[in-house]
């Protein structure tokens, strides 16, 4: 086991963002490095996040008094509010971010699915990059996003995040532009809402494309593409299920047929993805294969195993909690 005060170096965040952006350093072939890196660049963010010292015990305090202002707002209540606009619990900090935060500091299954976005090179460098990481959250991803195109040496980037909770979307611009500037826009948006996707993907045609606020215990649905007369010839049918993933999917393919076909021919990378079996949801058992890990399908609350060798930070929060 890698303990916490052996694998956190004190290497800035910025310099472990460069060293993971060198396009020499090969994810496969320096397994071992990225590793390390990987879980350095979390944990360092999560510090960033939460502006605090990128020091354990620091992070450590931070952390018990933030999952304390959690189940506060819960006995409330108030978790499921989303913004900070409702007067009665305006300023409580953790009632508009608690899921994303939670998301973030599950570190092992963080850094599997971080890993996955950063070394994928399955987009077209054509012209300017644009990123879109959809129910952006912490926007830890959205750096991951931006960590692909730098490695393939493209000058024209910008990296947009969106999410429907407003406290979220202010913490991580604050964060993500001290490491990236203005090459990363964090906006406030339903994606949802009627006209929204189609308004975000006119302004900001996507190079990758990210939503990872997937469920775990959907029961699977079907959307035939034939139906939708996008393509004349691909699998008969992919799963459908009540996600905002592929509910964006199955938007975006209505609004622009061409995006899907890009999808198809591999011009546009997309995490996770359904159409190229990424991922396949299905009740209780919903899965993603991770060129990080094994190579194959791995239960959503197995995504992490590639990184069991490194300590966590002994918050007990997974990314997702099969059969909850």
């Amino acid at each position: 086991m890698k303990s916490l005060e052996n694998y956190l170096t004190n290497q800035s965040l910025e310099k472990d963002v460069d060293v993971l952006c060198d396009p020499q350093l090969d994810f496969e072939k320096h397994r071992g490095q990225v590793n390390d890196l990987v879980m350095n660049t979390v944990i360092k963010y999560i510090a960033l996040y939460m502006n605090v010292p990128p020091d354990i015990s620091e992070i450590k305090k931070a952390l018990e008094k933030e999952f304390k202002e959690i189940r506060r707002i819960r006995g409330n209540g108030a978790y499921s509010l989303m913004t900070h606009k409702n007067p009665d619990i305006k300023g409580r900090h953790a009632s508009v971010h608690a899921f994303p935060f939670e998301c973030l500091v599950d570190i092992r299954s963080t850094g599997a699915v971080f890993k996955e976005i950063a070394g994928n090179d399955g987009f077209s460098t054509d012209g300017a990059f644009r990123g879109l990481d959809f129910g952006t959250g912490t926007a830890i991803l959205a750096l991951a996003i931006a960590i692909a195109a730098k490695r393939k040496e493209i000058s024209d980037i910008l990296v947009v995040g969106v999410d429907v909770r407003e406290l979220a979307v202010i913490n991580a611009r604050q964060a993500l532009e001290k490491i990236l500037g203005d090459e990363v826009k964090i906006i406030e948006g339903d994606l949802m809402k009627r006209g929204v996707l189609k308004k975000v993907l006119k302004k900001y045609p996507p190079t990758y494309w990210v939503s990872e606020t997937i469920s775990d215990n959907t029961p699977p649905l079907i959307l035939n593409l034939f139906n939708l007369g996008v393509i004349d010839k691909y699998h008969s049918e992919i799963e459908r299920v009540n996600d905002p993933l592929v509910g964006l999917l199955s938007g975006t393919v209505q609004h622009d047929p061409e995006f899907f076909n890009k999808v198809l021919r591999r011009e546009i990378a997309m995490f996770p993805d359904p159409v190229h079996n990424l991922y396949r949801p299905n009740k209780l058992k919903s899965t993603l294969t991770l060129k990080t890990g094994s190579g194959k399908p791995l239960l959503l609350d197995r995504v992490g195993e590639e990184f069991e060798d490194y300590e966590d930070l002994e918050v007990n929060q997974k990314r997702w909690k099969v059969g909850k």
